[in-house]
């Protein structure tokens, strides 16, 4: 499955900043009726979703669904090159990792995935 992006209307950090977010996945394999089968991959710091395609090579994604979440940040998901006035640039938003596991949860709540 192609990237795709998921929006985060009104999301709060850790230091009290509310914006409206994208975070990008990307998706791979086939989704069991009842999502016993997914696989969580999160990337790390400023490192993107094709970048960590080796570590599915040995995966069965016939068997298994995969979800390659995308840290904010890094260029796909939110980031200072992507953000829109008054968040970009160097006004863009720190994040922490805590944030960004609020979002991927999200992101797992809505689409029934995790």
């Amino acid at each position: 499955m192609d990237r795709q992006f998921f929006d985060i209307a009104g999301f709060e950090n850790e230091a009290g900043v509310t914006t409206d977010l994208k975070l990008a996945y990307h998706t791979r394999g086939r989704l069991a009726p009842n999502a016993d089968n997914v696989i969580v991959l999160l990337t790390s710091y400023a490192a993107q979703d094709d970048e960590a395609e080796f570590l599915i090579d040995e995966v069965n994604l016939d068997d298994f669904f995969v979800v390659k979440m995308n840290m904010l940040g890094n260029g796909l998901s939110s980031s200072p090159s992507n953000a829109d006035a008054p968040f970009d640039g160097p006004r863009f938003p720190s994040f922490t990792v805590h944030d960004n596991v609020r979002c991927q949860r999200q992101l797992g709540v809505v689409a029934d995935l995790l």
